[in-house]
């Protein structure tokens, strides 16, 4: 029973790994006068494969893979996010709005899959901090 749930843990943590050429995490100098430091970093967001496009305010920024960050910088104030998983991923998109009023602002970008009776719940979430 041992070899069966230490086998399972190893299968599972080779499908969960950070891209290759993800860089490592480092804080950016002091933004601007009025700006914040925007993180955004994704973990455990389901599902793993895809790449969601991250838009502020209408404006695509980039695509995040699982295990990956970006930082940006955004001005103080109220500011409209937008993950877009596209029609192919499954999840739905997540679309809301946040406040930035410090110089840095952390978004990370999470979810699970949850599989019941022929449904499938996508509750991918964003928690700002």
């Amino acid at each position: 029973m041992r070899f069966i749930l230490i086998a399972s843990a190893l299968a599972l943590s080779a499908c969960v790994t950070v891209p290759v050429d993800a860089p490592e995490f480092s804080r950016l100098g002091a933004p601007a006068e009025g700006m914040s430091n925007v993180y955004v970093y994704r973990f455990n967001a389901n599902p793993f494969l895809h790449t969601p496009v991250i838009s502020f305010d209408g404006e695509v920024v980039r695509r995040l893979p699982e295990g990956g960050y970006f930082v940006t910088q955004l001005p103080m104030g109220q500011h409209d996010m937008l993950i877009d998983w596209g029609w192919y991923a499954g999840p739905p998109d997540l679309d809301f709005t946040f406040d930035v009023v410090g110089p840095e602002t952390f978004i990370k970008v999470t979810g699970e899959v949850t599989f019941s009776y022929n449904t499938t719940n996508w509750p991918t979430q964003a928690f700002v901090t």
